[in-house]
């Protein structure tokens, strides 16, 4: 394959969105498939920012296609979950044909949901489980027992022919009970009442529920379904034992689901959810610490990180009119260091704008930004008055770009930082030198080591480095750069070709070329 800047833009375009159609994937797995087909190519274009649709594309689009026996069986069953609830924060079950595919699967399981266990139905009911579990991402455990992985755990009661025609050993005593449990989570997140209702009373047992109402509570919480959410809540409240303790839902569970309503912005689930545990810790003894203040708290916390106003700032409000001076500012801290670490410039600049006294760490906060590589709010910082110096150059040549790369964020790579800071004049001193020093010193040592998982990492660190030393060259004395001996070396292994950098968006080869050059030129007069 020729090398991709050998590619004219419009081309490489055309060839992209070609590609992305014919996948037999979902969308989902389209952006990995990319890559791989690209392999190098595609990572050198994702550094410098060439066709940011790569990921932009396939992440508008991504929805949790049905069935997904398209992508590995093996990836699939491991994350399914997370793709779901990722699509329910994102989409707020608005994808139409999902939710009446799903209330069909509900439906025809429904049929079967007696608790009695016939050979007849053990095919039918194995193939539609499988579909729910990719289809809504249910935990792994049901689809685990079905397929037999854990048959030795449990008393062997008879063997019944699968649809793959290999024998599988069921449980008696819980296969119902599996079953209808995820049948409970896959109706909680579409919406399904009366199946929600079937199920509470008939298909659930007391042993698995823990396990089994977090999920459907989860679910239906990120979707919005008041409904379901409130059934299921009153359901497990009115099974509190005379001692005020229930072992029908557990705290944690709840909580999480707290926390994913709050990301999808699903302000209902909240408040109910909210309530729900506000009543359960008036009537128990292990629910103390979740106070009206600490449910607060944790939810503001966990909004400031996805950048929600809507729960932020009425809480800062409320703690600067009933807190002292001192816990003010340290819950104003708190919100804006986890805003700045996440990148939510919007939310940190109305933060800025309506509270006193959050100057006196504007200074560390844009460090902490500089080191997480948020450009937009460096430059909002400044606007408050921060002068960036060397010192966030340096910051941001200690941030982990591995962490960077695995979001699939290609706008917080090393090397955009340091051009975005260069640009605006951060002149280079000897600590940001020795900083890449230590870079080269690793780049050069890993040469011969194929590694592709770590190769955007490395060829984003490559280019950095080619960037600071080239502008130490205006900065810094001869002698400076030549005592930097990796430096040296790694610009020469780039040289020979044993380490690819990219043509764009700057010369990187010939700026390398330059810098050697100017190292090994003497000294003038």
């Amino acid at each position: 394959m020729a090398f991709l800047f050998d590619f004219p833009q419009e081309l490489f375009d055309q060839i992209l969105d070609e590609y992305v159609t014919i996948t037999p994937l979902p969308e989902v797995f389209r952006a990995r498939v990319v890559c791989r087909a690209f392999h190098r190519h595609i990572d050198h274009a994702l550094l410098a920012e060439t066709p940011a649709q790569v990921y932009r594309h396939t992440d508008a689009h991504a929805q949790p296609a049905i069935p997904w026996l398209s992508g590995p069986r093996s990836f699939l069953k491991k994350n399914s979950y997370k793709f779901l609830l990722n699509h329910c924060k994102d989409n707020r079950g608005t994808n139409i044909e999902y939710t009446k595919l799903v209330h069909s699967l509900v439906d025809r399981l429904l049929v079967s949901a007696d608790g009695q266990i016939r050979a007849p139905d053990i095919a039918l009911r194995e193939r539609y489980l499988e579909d729910i579990c990719r289809g809504t991402g249910f935990v792994g455990e049901p689809t685990d027992y079905l397929l037999g992985k854990n048959v030795n755990k449990y008393k062997r009661d008879r063997e019944f022919p699968s649809s793959d025609g290999n024998s599988r050993t069921y449980y008696y005593g819980m296969f119902s009970e599996i079953l209808n449990g995820d049948m409970l989570a896959a109706a909680a997140a579409v919406g399904h009442r009366d199946a929600v209702h079937s199920l509470l009373a008939h298909g659930v047992s007391l042993q698995q529920t823990n396990n089994h109402l977090g999920c459907p509570i989860k679910l239906a919480a990120v979707n919005n379904q008041i409904r379901v959410l409130f059934e299921i809540l009153e359901w497990a409240k009115g099974r509190l034992n005379e001692g005020g303790k229930s072992t029908w839902v557990t705290l944690t569970p709840i909580k999480q689901a707290i926390e994913y309503a709050v990301d999808a912005n699903a302000g209902a689930s909240v408040c109910m959810l909210q309530e729900f545990l506000l009543t359960l810790g008036e009537r128990t003894q292990e629910a103390p610490e979740y106070s009206k203040d600490g449910l607060e708290r944790m939810i503001a916390v966990r909004a400031a990180s996805n950048g929600n106003a809507r729960y932020v700032m009425p809480w800062l409000e409320e703690s600067a009119s009933k807190n002292s001076q001192d816990k003010h500012k340290e819950n104003l801290k708190t919100v804006l260091v986890l805003a700045c670490t996440a990148g939510q410039t919007k939310l940190v600049q109305r933060i800025l704008d309506v509270s006193s006294g959050p100057e006196d760490f504007c200074l560390e906060l844009s460090m902490l930004a500089a080191q997480h590589g948020h450009r937009a709010l460096i430059d909002l910082f400044q606007t408050y008055g921060v002068v960036m110096g060397p010192q966030h150059l340096l910051k941001s040549l200690e941030g982990t770009v591995e962490n960077r790369i695995e979001t699939a964020d290609p706008s917080k790579t090393y090397f955009l930082i340091v051009q975005h800071m260069i640009n605006s004049g951060v002149a280079v001193d000897l600590h940001i030198l020795k900083r890449c020093e230590m870079l080269a010193t690793e780049l050069f040592r890993n040469r011969y080591i194929s590694d592709y998982t770590k190769h955007i990492s490395r060829t984003d660190k490559a280019m950095a480095t080619i960037l600071v030393a080239h502008t130490a060259m205006n900065h810094v004395k001869r002698s400076v750069l030549k005592d930097q001996f990796y430096t040296k070396t790694f610009f020469k292994v780039v040289l020979n070709g044993r380490h690819k950098v990219p043509y764009a968006p700057l010369p990187f080869t010939d700026m390398a070329r330059e810098v050697v050059e100017w190292i090994e030129s003497p000294e003038p007069e």
